[in-house]
C-alpha cells in the first residue's frame, strides 16, 4: 500500500459519509454528478474517446474510481459489458447498491483508490477502460508537500496503469484548482504506457467536437487553443488520456 498519512483523506470522507447518510442534497450536489446533461457529456467524452482511440475494440471491463453515489455508473454501463465502481465512503456505495439494484452488469464496492488492488473484486481481471473522475487523492492537499503529492500519484498512477488490458485507455479528469493537484506530466510513467490526451478542458473539447463533427484530432488543436485565453478568466478544467501498449 502507497505510504502517507491518511487522516486529512479519512476525515473528508467521514465528513461525505455523513451527508449521504442522511441523503442531504448539498452534500450529494457538491460531491457527485447529479444533472442528466452533464452526465450525458461525460458519457459522450469517454466513449468517443474509446472508440477513436481503440479503434472500435468491444469494451469488456470499465472500472469507475471514486463513484460516489452512483449517478454516472448506469450510463457507463452501456458502453461496456461490465462495470465495476468504488468508493471509500461506505455510505456512499451503500445509496449506489440502493440505487442501482437488479441492474445486471454492475459490480459496487468499497476500497481505498490509493490500493486498488487490494480489493479482489477489481483485481480479478484487466480493464479496457478506466475512469478517474474528480479523483480526491489526485485533486486535494493531502500530503506534506508538493514532493510527497508526486510520489504518492507516481505510485498510484501506477498500479492502475497495471490493471489495464493491451490498449487499454485511463482517463483522468478533474478541476485544476488546489496546490497538490496531480500533474502527470511531472510524473515519471510506466514504459509501456503513452500520453494519448494532455490537459486538455473536457467542456472546451466537448463543444469542439461537435463543432468538428467528432474528429478528435481538430477538436483537441482547437481546444488547445481556445483554453490559453478562457483559462485566465474560468475554472481550469483537465483531461489526461493515457493509452498502455
Amino acid at each position: 500500500m502507497v505510504s502517507f498519512d491518511r487522516q486529512r483523506m479519512k476525515d473528508h470522507v467521514s465528513h461525505q459519509d455523513e451527508g449521504y447518510g442522511q441523503h442531504d442534497e448539498f452534500a450529494i450536489r457538491n460531491s457527485t454528478l447529479i444533472l442528466k446533461s452533464r452526465i450525458h457529456k461525460e458519457l459522450f467524452l469517454v466513449s468517443l474517446i474509446a472508440e477513436e482511440l481503440r479503434e472500435n475494440r468491444p469494451v469488456v471491463r470499465l472500472l469507475e474510481v471514486g463513484c460516489g453515489i452512483g449517478t454516472l455508473t448506469p450510463a457507463l454501463r452501456s458502453i461496456a459489458d461490465e462495470v465495476v465502481a468504488f468508493d471509500l465512503s461506505p455510505a456512499g456505495v451503500e445509496f449506489a447498491e440502493q440505487s442501482l439494484e437488479g441492474w445486471p452488469g454492475i459490480r459496487l464496492c468499497v476500497a481505498d483508490g490509493t490500493a486498488p488492488r487490494g480489493e479482489p473484486v477489481i483485481a480479478e481481471g484487466e480493464f479496457d477502460i478506466i475512469l478517474i473522475r474528480e479523483f480526491h487523492p489526485f485533486t486535494r492537499d493531502f500530503y506534506a508537500d508538493r514532493r510527497e503529492a508526486n510520489r504518492v500519484h507516481e505510485e498510484v498512477l501506477a498500479e492502475y496503469v497495471s490493471l489495464l488490458a493491451p490498449k487499454g485507455l485511463l482517463l483522468i479528469s478533474h478541476a485544476e484548482d488546489k496546490e497538490q493537484t496531480i500533474r502527470p506530466e511531472e510524473l515519471v510513467l510506466p514504459a509501456d504506457v503513452e500520453y494519448r490526451i494532455a490537459r486538455v478542458d473536457p467542456r472546451l473539447l466537448a463543444a469542439f467536437l461537435f463543432l468538428t463533427r467528432n474528429r478528435l484530432g481538430p477538436a483537441i488543436r482547437l481546444t488547445r487553443l481556445a483554453q490559453l485565453a478562457l483559462w485566465s478568466l474560468v475554472r481550469r478544467n483537465v483531461l489526461y488520456v493515457l493509452q498502455r501498449s
